[in-house]
């Protein structure tokens, strides 16, 4: 059997990563609809009405097509063109497997790999796109949840020691700090 040359390994170390980390992904899947009961998950999606389930697509949609963003104004900010397909591709793949997956920069990162690098990206490039898409995407939503607790601060009143002014006070500082 012939010995791996150092670029073969360097070729198959992200597919072998990524496929690794698919099948962590499967396996947690697995284990966590293990209790669930198809019947009555599709008992309870038909008795959804269209519109519900209609709206709840349209969402999705959208939330993948702001999530594919990230990758385009991560691709602009270091300065690499990219054609738009790709990117697409490349952004929504990422943030699928990343977010379902976990560990979201290195397994979205494994899959923007294996795409951006088809068009000439350097694992730093791809490095950097994966780090810019996390820093935005943490930044977001703390911004979001501060905003949330300016609105409900009793929403968290049971867990920290303040009252519900003084949560409001310290969010909403802190939203404007940022």
């Amino acid at each position: 059997m012939p010995k791996p040359t150092v670029p073969t390994l360097r070729t198959a170390l992200p597919v072998l990563l990524g496929v690794g980390l698919f099948g962590l992904g499967a396996y947690a899947l697995f284990h966590l609809l293990s209790s669930a009961n198809p019947d009555a998950i599709a008992t309870q999606i038909r008795a959804t009405p269209n519109g519900v389930l209609a709206i709840a697509l349209a969402a999705t949609v959208i939330g993948y097509a702001v999530l594919v963003l990230y990758d385009w104004f991560a691709l602009r900010f270091i300065g690499r063109k990219v054609p738009p397909g790709v990117i697409a591709l490349g952004g929504f793949l990422g943030n699928a497997f990343g977010n379902t997956i976990g560990v979201s920069v290195l397994s979205g990162g494994a899959v923007r790999y294996r795409i951006y690098s088809a068009v000439g990206l350097d694992a730093l490039d791809v490095a950097a796109v994966a780090g810019y898409v996390a820093v935005t995407l943490g930044t977001g939503l703390t911004l979001v949840g501060l905003g949330a607790m300016v609105i409900h601060p009793g929403s968290v009143a049971g867990v920290l020691p303040w009252s519900a002014g003084m949560i409001r006070a310290v969010a909403g500082l802190a939203v404007v700090v940022s």
